[in-house]
């Protein structure tokens, strides 16, 4: 009986991942849908023809009651890797997301042998533990109620 590898999600297949206070979140939300549509363009990046891929991850961090986008690695329509600076030249690491309002929904993504690895979350619906309102781009709940709704710190590390 021959072995068969155990099929795999293609790598941008995937939800974005969201980090508040070092805690890592599948977001279930697509804040950066809000942005294309707002300047009524398309993403840059390549999809599945299927459409079952946006050709991207993007990566999220709540900091200082505001969020912001952190990171996109995703493949551009010409095939080229395509990062943070492909989106937004004029900015550093870090992108303040003023385009979103709405409902951030994540959850934990499930670690994997001592790390949760960003490729291959993917937000379950059943398993919403973490609900934040934004209100352009800023956190509308206290922050004193968004820590008490984080789940307690583990060791961990992102890869």
């Amino acid at each position: 009986m021959s072995s068969q590898p155990a099929a795999t999600l293609p790598p941008f297949d995937t939800c974005d991942a969201l980090l508040i206070d070092q805690r890592l979140f599948a977001l279930a939300t697509e804040p950066l849908a809000n942005y294309f549509a707002l300047a009524e363009s398309t993403s840059p990046f390549a999809g599945s023809a299927t459409g079952r891929s946006r050709g991207y991850q993007a990566t999220w961090e709540i900091r200082d009651g505001r969020l912001y986008l952190t990171a996109i690695q995703g493949t551009l329509a010409g095939g080229r890797a395509g990062s943070l600076g492909d989106l937004f030249p004029d900015f550093g690491r870090r992108v303040f997301a003023h385009w979103f309002s709405g409902r951030l929904e994540a959850s934990c993504p499930r670690p994997a042998i001592g790390k949760i690895v960003l490729t291959g979350i993917i937000a379950n619906q059943a398993d919403i533990g973490l609900v934040l309102d934004i209100e352009q781009g800023i956190v509308l709940q206290p922050a004193a109620a968004v820590a008490a709704a984080l789940p307690p710190r583990v060791a961990e590390t992102i890869a």
